[in-house]
C-alpha cells in the first residue's frame, strides 16, 4: 500500500483526477504479478477513519441517536484487492457513475447491527442528503487493530460522493 496526492494544479478538477487514478491502476495492473490494485480513502491499520451517519428508511433515526459508521470512497476493485469476501448481492461496477442511482456495500458487521436480522440488500439508507441503495455485504475486516472488533463499515463508489484529493493505492 501507499498513499497518493496528485497536485491540485496538474489536476485541478474531479475528471482529471479520476483519470489520474485510473491510469494509475491501469499502469500497475499491467505488471504480470499484480492479481489486483484498488484504491479508498482508508485503509486497515491507520490510525484515520472517517465516520458518518446516515439515516435507515422505514426507521425514525434523527440525530444525536442516528447509526454511525466508517465510511470508505473505494474504486471498484478495491474490495477485492482487500480481499473481502462478497457475502450477498454484488460490489462496485463501471456502471456505478456519479449520474447513476447512488448504491453503497455494507460490512457484515453494519448489517448485523443496524439491520438486525433483515436482509439489507435493496434497503435504503440516506446521508448528505443523497439516497443510497444497499446492493452488496462483504465480510468484516479489522481497521485499527487485530484485537479490535469489526466496526460497521459502509462503502461507496468514489464516484459517487465528492472525493478527496489522496487515496491509499493497495496492490494485491
Amino acid at each position: 500500500t501507499f498513499d497518493v496526492t496528485p497536485s491540485r494544479t496538474r489536476y485541478p478538477n474531479v475528471p482529471q483526477i479520476d483519470a489520474f487514478y485510473a491510469t494509475l491502476e491501469w499502469r500497475l495492473s499491467a505488471n504480470p504479478n499484480v492479481l489486483s490494485v484498488g484504491w479508498s480513502n482508508l485503509i486497515p491499520f491507520t490510525p484515520k477513519y472517517y465516520s458518518e451517519y446516515f439515516a435507515r428508511d422505514g426507521y425514525s433515526d434523527q440525530l444525536p441517536d442516528m447509526p454511525l459508521a466508517t465510511l470508505q470512497l473505494v474504486s471498484d476493485r478495491f474490495i477485492a484487492t482487500m480481499g473481502l469476501p462478497l457475502l450477498r448481492g454484488r460490489t462496485f461496477t463501471a456502471a456505478d457513475q456519479d449520474s447513476t442511482p447512488p448504491v453503497a456495500v455494507v460490512n457484515a458487521a453494519l448489517a448485523a447491527t443496524h439491520f438486525p436480522g433483515q436482509d439489507v440488500v435493496g434497503k435504503r439508507i440516506t446521508m448528505r442528503g443523497r439516497s443510497f441503495e444497499i446492493v452488496g455485504v462483504v465480510g468484516n475486516k479489522r481497521h485499527r487493530a487485530m484485537t479490535d472488533p469489526p466496526m460497521p463499515e459502509l462503502f461507496v463508489s468514489r464516484r459517487q460522493l465528492p472525493r478527496e484529493l489522496g487515496s491509499w493505492i493497495s496492490v494485491r
